[in-house]
């Protein structure tokens, strides 16, 4: 539980990525089994460092990937932003809150769906760049649906953690650039001053409001 009141929200912050960690690691272990997979398995980290535990990211390494991840997540922002521009028979975003438990069964909502589940990282990109139809059917949109709902709900409870304890000050680089790119609210090169206020601009926001900026994200705290 996220609100396990014997644990900070670093120590779940902490406990979610060494549980995502360890799958890696169990896969890892899995291709050093076969023959020759030891050097396998350092020519991928050595190319691919993100597949590293978080925890022996250096600062460079963790600079460049969260930089990257945050000018890809830019990009699948502005597509989602052209879809809806584009598309006269979307609903408003107040709409959009209100529809949004069944917006997998409308069929003019389905390209929208796919596009902002490239933006929440739940519609894989490689898997999407070779078979884009297999996340426009109406099963595969309400996955797609269901998958960014989790995700939306563990960013607002991650919110309310953050609200509850009042303790931003303390937060060091290192959380405020992963909190941030979560929520894409500001560049993980910024400064950390510039970060923390990013963050209590975006705290300050009703949950109402944090949710439209989830369900259709805007360029407003992307700098």
């Amino acid at each position: 539980s996220r609100f396990n009141i014997k644990w900070t929200r670093r120590e779940l912050d902490m406990s979610n990525r060494i549980s995502k960690d360890l799958i890696y690691a169990g896969l890892t272990c899995m291709i050093f089994v076969i023959p020759g997979g030891g050097f396998v398995v350092v020519g991928l980290l050595l190319k691919y460092p993100e597949y590293l535990p978080s925890q022996f990211w250096n600062d460079l390494t963790r600079n460049d990937i969260l930089s990257k991840e945050y000018k890809t997540n830019v990009a699948f922002c502005k597509n989602v932003n052209h879809e809806w521009k584009n598309q006269d028979t979307l609903p408003s975003i107040t709409e959009l809150i209100e529809t949004w438990p069944d917006i997998g069964k409308k069929t003019n909502c389905r390209m929208f769906l796919r596009k902002l589940g490239l933006y929440h990282g739940v519609v894989n990109p490689i898997i999407d760049n070779i078979i884009p139809s297999l996340f426009i059917g109406p099963i595969a949109s309400q996955l797609v649906r269901a998958r960014i709902n989790a995700k939306i709900e563990e960013i607002l409870e991650d919110d309310d953690l953050l609200l509850l304890e009042n303790d931003l000050v303390n937060l060091n680089r290192n959380e405020l650039q992963f909190i941030c790119n979560k929520r894409m609210i500001c560049s993980p090169l910024s400064s950390t001053k510039e970060m923390r206020k990013c963050l209590e601009s975006w705290l300050e926001l009703g949950s109402t409001v944090r949710i439209g900026k989830l369900l259709l994200p805007t360029s407003l705290f992307l700098v």
